[in-house]
């Protein structure tokens, strides 16, 4: 295997991305939650992803996915998109935070009578979702 180093340099530019972000993910711990949530979203759509261009990158694959939708789309697609990976990562980041959140979440859609039944019993489940 040679080493490419085009995909050398891309892997250590988002592995020090990454050691950017727990840093940033420390400093924030100083501040409320729901503000450090916030913070993280902003900052993470407006400098960690353009710099891992993945703005570039969720653009190009809606091109090849639906190239019959306009930029306008794309752009408001790839925007949901990283805010929706930003705070996803802020979750994964912070599990006592998400922890909470899952128990204090309500139960519903189809299905949640019998996966009330199932906790109230104590029985294992699969949930599946998507």
């Amino acid at each position: 295997m040679t080493l490419r180093p085009r995909n050398f340099f891309s892997g250590a530019i988002d592995f020090a991305i990454f050691v950017a972000v727990i840093g940033f993910l420390k400093i924030l711990s100083i501040l409320p939650i729901h503000v450090q949530q916030k913070t993280f979203i902003f900052i993470f759509t407006s400098i960690f992803a353009p710099l891992m261009n993945w703005p570039t990158r969720i653009d190009e694959n809606l091109r090849l996915v639906h190239s019959d939708i306009n930029s306008l789309q794309r752009n408001q697609i790839t925007h949901r998109t990283l805010r929706n990976l930003a705070s996803t990562l802020f979750e994964v980041f912070r599990p006592n935070y998400t922890a909470k959140l899952a128990m204090n979440a309500e139960i519903t859609g189809p299905g949640a009578e019998f996966l009330e039944k199932a906790i109230s019993n104590e029985q294992p489940v699969i949930l599946l979702s998507g």
